[in-house]
């Protein structure tokens, strides 16, 4: 279960280092509509420890912001279309330096980040793929507040 918990963990602050920052054009069928604030919901297969649990992503139109426990990672991004989804591209990755909802360094989370994340929108969640669309495995979040 803890190796599930991490390989979450890390999935989710490469996740925040792309919700630390994304731009993209104000078309219609743009990414704004991942616009908000969202906390973690359900990991298929992954009993979440209490400490995790409120684990989530601020993203704003040009910057993604991971939270999981004491540990916050910002990133610049640029949101591509993929299928019905988009690829979240992150880059300029900052931390505060705190440990994440297990521990875990910052310095630790952020060197295994993914630079690239796969999210869709399925219904009111927005679902954040671990670590590819392809693999089938995915983090829901749901939606706590819009921007």
């Amino acid at each position: 279960m803890l190796v599930g918990v991490m390989r979450l963990t890390l999935a989710l602050a490469i996740a925040a280092v792309v919700a630390c920052g994304c731009s993209y054009s104000s078309t219609p069928e743009n990414a704004s509509s991942i616009q908000g604030t969202w906390r973690v919901a359900e990991v298929p297969g992954v009993l979440l420890p209490a400490e995790c649990q409120n684990m989530g992503y601020e993203i704003t139109a040009s910057v993604i912001t991971m939270h999981s426990g004491e540990l916050t990672i910002s990133a610049s991004y640029r949101a591509e279309r993929a299928g019905e989804g988009f690829v979240l591209r992150q880059y300029s990755f900052t931390d505060n330096g705190h440990p994440n909802c297990q521990g875990v360094s910052a310095d630790y989370v952020k060197s295994h980040y993914l630079r690239d994340i796969d999210v869709d929108l399925v219904g009111d969640r927005l679902r954040v793929y671990i670590p590819k669309r392809s693999s089938n495995r995915y983090a829901d979040f749901v939606r706590f507040s819009p921007l």
